[in-house]
């Protein structure tokens, strides 16, 4: 009877390695496979992707998101003396576009000084994006820019 029982869990514990080697398989090709996270979005009525092989790039690169931004955001109000950061969301589209341009942040959605206009306007700069990639495919990509207001 103990060699019935000991032949049983040997068994089991050989399945359960199997198992386990099978799944950690299966998982590693998951990750590999699905590499790229997207997620519904009811305003738009699609998913829009987060995470992708491949993610939207300016042409240029940062440098010149900087410099454009620096260029083209006017100060909201001169009389306001706001300071912060505003923190805007947008979609880079499979064309490059951007759509769905919002300020992210509650306590600057009151604009109070413009700002968050202000910032919102200064994406209309930003049209040269290289849209983001997901297993070789273009697709529509959820980006965050904060922009910060300080006075000197």
């Amino acid at each position: 009877m103990k060699n019935n029982i000991f032949i049983i869990i040997l068994i089991v514990f050989s399945w359960l390695r199997v198992f386990n080697a099978n799944a950690q398989t299966k998982l590693n090709l998951l990750n590999i496979k699905d590499s790229c996270l997207a997620k519904y979005d009811s305003a738009t009525n699609r998913m829009i992707y987060q995470i992708v092989d491949e993610m939207p790039s300016y042409r240029g690169g940062m440098d010149t998101i900087l410099a454009i931004i620096g260029r083209n955001l006017k100060w909201p109000n001169t009389e306001c003396e706001f300071q912060g950061r505003i923190d805007i969301g947008f979609i880079i589209e499979t064309d490059g576009r951007l759509t769905n341009k919002n300020i992210l942040n509650e306590s600057s959605k009151k604009d109070l000084c413009g700002s968050s206009s202000a910032a919102l306007n200064v994406l209309n700069f930003l049209t040269d994006w290289i849209p983001g990639k997901c297993h070789g495919i273009k697709v529509p990509v959820r980006y965050y820019l904060p922009i910060k207001f300080t006075l000197n």
